[in-house]
């Protein structure tokens, strides 16, 4: 389990006699277990991306089988769109070739380090960089230990509840913090910047919909400042079975 991020989460439990109380910090803790305990998950995440009147979107299908099977499958629009694939059946993974190296346009390796055989989440490490996008859900999804502990050095300290909505016929608790999108950088005061990040999560765990607002400044003599939104629509199942022949290695 990774209690590296879940152990900075206060949990409220009720008394034997009470039903345990709704809080943001419950909600997150029990997602956050929820994903990370999953033996399968299977899906889709919607990313728009607005700044400017303009809009990005990128589909991601993605399939997972603890401990060792991965599918994830992009396809983005824009001027650096494309389609990206990584995929992992427990002994081979491929994956697109890299930025800046050099190679044939997707790589295929065996799917052991040192003789042991490598887990879905040390494949995702090495995967990812090649995405058109690693997303907070979609690292929540594969809850790698360092990616979470990323995520939770972003992640403000203090999460509220906002209200309820309701998504595709499901119940959520909107639940709204702050976020720093560059925890490394600091504003002309000192500061470093902060941006809202809204998450919108069913009562027993499952994560819906991922918002993040924030203000970007252009490199330029201008430095002007763009606000930027992205949101991610997750249709996730979990725990359901997954036809295996679908992490066949596409090389």
């Amino acid at each position: 389990m990774n209690s590296i991020i879940l152990s900075t989460i206060l949990v409220l439990a009720g008394s034997p006699a009470q039903a345990p109380e709704v809080t943001a910090s419950s909600l997150i803790s029990k997602m956050l277990l929820n994903y990370n305990n999953a033996r399968s998950a299977q899906g889709r995440i919607t990313t728009k991306q607005s700044a400017k009147n303009v809009t990005v979107e990128t589909l991601t299908e993605v399939a997972i089988q603890q401990t060792a099977r991965l599918l994830i499958r992009q396809t983005r629009t824009g001027t650096d769109g494309g389609r990206f694939v990584a995929i992992a059946d427990g002994e081979y993974f491929a994956y697109d070739k890299p930025k800046g190296v050099l190679g044939k346009p997707r790589f295929v390796e065996p799917q052991f380090n040192y003789g042991r055989p490598m887990t879905l989440r040390e494949v995702y490490m090495v995967v990812s960089g090649t995405f058109a996008e690693k997303s907070p859900p979609l690292d929540i999804i594969i809850s790698r230990r360092d990616d979470l502990e990323s995520l939770r050095n972003k992640w403000g300290k203090k999460f509220e509840i906002s209200g309820k909505a309701e998504i595709r016929g499901q119940s959520v608790y909107v639940v709204r913090g702050s976020f720093l999108p560059f925890a490394e950088l600091r504003n002309s005061v000192g500061e470093k910047p902060q941006g809202v990040v809204e998450m919108s999560i069913t009562e027993d765990g499952q994560l819906l919909k991922y918002v993040e607002l924030a203000n970007y400044v252009v490199p330029s003599a201008a430095q002007e400042l763009i606000a930027v939104r992205t949101e991610w629509d997750l249709d996730i199942k979990l725990n359901g079975e997954i036809d295996s022949a679908i992490f066949g290695p596409v090389r």
